[in-house]
């Protein structure tokens, strides 16, 4: 039987697999959007990642503005085709970073959105 959601694909290890994700992963340049958080989600938060003007117990969440740009993050002990990604992600736009295993198990939307803002290791 087939699902239609997978197909499968054999490459010759590791190194090639992690190329054709990073080439054909559907990266995302920055853009304005106009984003509504739930208002779970900022109860989750540690961080003042939405408007000042709203409401962060509404029920209905909160509407921001924030930039959309796809993050390639990796940890420091990345394995080198991992770190190898980085071409084909900024070459469509979007930004990588190198963050403590820790730090992204414990990040909320304003991280990710600092992450995306540059390229580089922290």
């Amino acid at each position: 039987d087939h699902h239609p959601g997978y197909d499968f694909i054999f490459t010759s290890g590791a190194t090639e697999s992690l190329r054709i994700v990073a080439e054909t992963f559907p990266w995302t340049s920055a853009a304005e959007t106009l984003e509504e958080l739930p208002s779970a989600e900022l109860q989750r938060c540690r961080c003042a990642c939405h408007d000042s003007g709203s409401k962060a117990n509404s029920d209905e969440g909160v509407r921001r503005r924030r930039r959309s740009r796809s993050v390639l993050l990796y940890t420091h002990n990345a394995h080198t085709s991992v770190v190898g990604m980085r071409g084909s992600a900024v070459e469509k736009g979007a930004a990588f970073q190198c963050v403590p295993l820790d730090k992204i198990g414990e990040a909320c939307v304003e991280d990710f959105a600092t992450w995306g803002e540059h390229n580089g290791s922290s």
